[in-house]
């Protein structure tokens, strides 16, 4: 890179809540120890921090260098094969062709789904839904997982997909895959912010994944790009996509919930640029229509690196309202995969995070996993043994989504069901959320089929979300009939017969 200032990895050592405040414009990597935090320098960083003063040492003075030079990576010798595993990260094309396949080979238990909304760049956004008798529209809880929010962060898609292969070919032969998929769903959505990871894993390769030049740790900065590309043609009003102008927002950060507030920028050019507005953007549009139209009881978003188990909140020290069962579940997970469980505050304040907004929205049980102590370190001598590492949190979480006693259910019969056939059953509320100095509202709504004999279970979050000041309630319809129903976490209500 000639004479050109490189990408290095620093130590801060902040004194005090100035220091604190101006950490909030620098790319924190997410490792951090008591005393300390690390930070990567992009051009122009390190004369900021002299200018803050910030005490700091430089600890990479060339990550791109350094990340070359560690090669493929050797895997672990005779360690077993991991289900969806390959010798390389996969690109965009690649997810897909999976989670196609997936579809294809199991349509029983696996469907393939398009997320609402398109990518500004116009790319499709996949999902893919895994259950026994997946097409059938019951009120079973359901897992929400997803990874790649941070473009840079690659092995958060990898361990998403790799668990989508592993509940598909484990169904039948693993009995506790197999008991799980009979009474809870999974959603996988490996690739959030498809235009972000486009530009970061193909740099210097061209659209069809095909190389073109240099390996992509060795050709600078691209690799390490974190946002989404947002543009400045967008913003003027041009109507066309330019990447090239792409300045990017931080869609970890660009959710409802105290939206605009710690630990994020309003400067388009920050690496945790928060964005003009709750929910500005596609890929977050995305995933709260995915969420809010199931019925989600627990939700994992995967990120890198620090070997973290993060649990709400992110903005404050207070505890959440299911702090007991939050900590609890979440270091029964950190026990399996050997990482540190903590709330998302103890590494650093922050707001409009997925996480905090899922578990604020609907009362699902969310986590954020950072994985390892890289980005993207290499393949093979990380993602196999990694997500060895982690099936077992993964299914304890799949087995807390599953549970009765951590969410809440209502049951009921339709009259429509004396006559034979099937009735639709939907759950709906208003959302309101605060953000920093405002608040957003959506909403929450469910459809479902009840049995032939008009029987129906739904299972789903609390009626009363977390931060709510006064007790909410879910309207249950049935055709033009609606009921209130005010209901806690582990409670179970019988509404009886309902007229259709």
């Amino acid at each position: 890179m000639g004479g050109e200032e490189k990408l290095a990895l620093a130590w801060l050592r902040p004194r005090g809540a100035a220091d604190l405040a101006a950490l909030s414009h620098f790319d924190l990597t997410h490792l951090a120890r008591p005393g300390g935090v690390e930070v990567l320098l992009w051009p122009g960083d390190e004369a900021r921090l002299r200018a803050v003063g910030i005490p700091y040492e430089i600890t990479v003075d060339d990550l791109v260098a350094r990340d070359r030079d560690l090669g493929p990576g050797v895997r672990m010798a005779g360690a077993a094969a991991q289900p969806g595993e390959r010798d390389d990260y996969r690109f965009l094309a690649d997810y897909e062709k999976d989670l196609k396949g997936l579809a294809a080979a199991r349509p029983d238990l696996a469907r393939l789904f398009t997320l609402p909304e398109r990518s500004e760049a116009g790319r499709a956004v996949y999902g893919i839904e895994i259950a026994e008798s997946v097409r059938r529209p019951d009120g079973r809880p359901t897992l929400y997982v997803d990874g790649l929010h941070h473009a840079r962060e690659w092995p958060s898609g990898e361990m998403a997909i790799m668990f989508a292969h592993d509940l598909v070919s484990s169904f039948g032969s693993d009995a506790e895959v197999t008991r799980l998929l009979r009474s809870l769903r999974v959603v996988v959505v490996p690739v959030v912010n498809v235009d972000g990871f486009t530009y970061s894993r193909g740099h210097l390769y061209d659209d069809r994944n095909s190389f073109t030049s240099f390996p992509v740790q060795a050709v600078g900065f691209g690799a390490y790009w974190r946002k989404n590309r947002r543009t400045l043609t967008k913003d003027r009003g041009l109507g066309h996509f330019d990447g090239h102008t792409g300045y990017g927002v931080d869609n970890n950060r660009n959710y409802s919930l105290g939206f605009g507030g710690p630990g994020t920028s309003p400067i388009p050019a920050a690496l945790n640029y928060c964005g003009p507005s709750p929910f500005s953007e596609p890929e977050n549009r995305n995933v709260a229509r995915t969420v809010l139209s199931r019925t989600v009881t627990a939700a994992l978003s995967h990120h890198t690196y620090s070997n973290l188990v993060l649990r709400p909140w992110g903005d404050t020290h207070n505890n959440a309202p299911d702090e007991s069962l939050l900590k609890a579940l979440g270091d029964a997970m950190a026990k399996h995969n050997g990482y540190k469980s903590q709330k998302g505050i103890e590494l650093y304040p922050t707001t409009g995070t997925m996480s905090d907004w899922s578990y604020g929205a609907i009362g699902a049980l969310s986590y954020t996993f950072e994985h390892g102590r890289d980005f993207h370190p290499p393949y093979a001598g990380f993602v196999p043994e990694n997500y060895a590492r982690n099936r077992r949190a993964f299914l304890t979480l799949a087995e807390a989504a599953a549970e009765p006693t951590h969410h809440s259910v209502i049951r009921g019969q339709t009259t429509g069901g004396g006559k034979g056939r099937e009735e639709a059953v939907i759950v709906r509320k208003a959302i309101t959320l605060p953000t920093n100095g405002g608040k957003h509202q959506d909403r929450f709504e469910i459809a479902v089929s009840s049995e032939r004999d008009g029987r129906f279970e739904v299972h789903l979050g609390p009626s009363t979300p977390p931060r709510a000041t006064k007790p909410e309630h879910y309207e249950v319809v049935v055709g033009r009939s609606v009921v209130g129903v005010v209901v806690k976490r582990g409670e179970q209500i019988d509404l009886g017969r309902i007229p259709a």
